[in-house]
């Protein structure tokens, strides 16, 4: 025996049969969560995309607060959309592992091959173009270091810290 549906679903009465002797639709079941998902083009570009990368209906329906049978169902609507964004994802990857620049140990071979150069050029070249010549030599080992990780973050921001200074010494009421 089938229990009875959730009070978040509601079963719409299947369509009348038609005169041509076609059986009848299925009865179709409407998750009320299902407007999560696709409140707007944006959101269902959104939830794509998500599950083009590989996000689980178990993450969808965290994230959106939704029934895994909600994502399921959105996933078999749009599954070729979704299909086609999975094929352009692994096509832009590929894309993307061909290109020497999008690897960080062939970024930092590159930029020693031009630090390199310049300091041979920095060495033949006269005293007016020495100080340009070392400050591009510099800025190749700053980048190089950046890309290791080797310097400290440039910005700190500390959002919500209260300081208290403390006067020692010194007669507030006299002030």
């Amino acid at each position: 025996m089938r229990p009875p549906p959730r009070k978040d679903q509601r079963r719409t009465p299947p369509a009348a049969t038609p005169l041509s002797g076609a059986p009848p639709a299925a009865p179709e079941i409407h998750d009320g969560n299902t407007r999560k998902l696709e409140t707007g083009p944006e959101r269902v570009a959104e939830v794509r995309r998500k599950l083009a990368a590989g996000a689980t209906n178990r993450m969808i329906a965290e994230e959106y607060d939704c029934n895994m049978s909600t994502v399921s169902g959105f996933r078999a609507r749009h599954g070729a959309k979704i299909a086609q964004l999975r094929a352009e994802l692994v096509e832009a990857a590929q894309a993307e592992d061909g290109l020497w620049i999008a690897h960080r140990v062939d970024r930092l071979g590159a930029l020693q091959d031009m630090v390199e150069r310049v300091i041979v050029v920095a060495a033949e070249c006269g005293n007016d173009q020495l100080p340009e010549m070392v400050r591009t030599a510099i800025a190749g080992l700053h980048e190089a270091a950046e890309q290791l990780g080797q310097l400290p973050s440039r910005t700190q921001v500390n959002v919500g810290t209260q300081v208290n200074y403390r006067l020692e010494g010194v007669d507030m009421e006299a002030l």
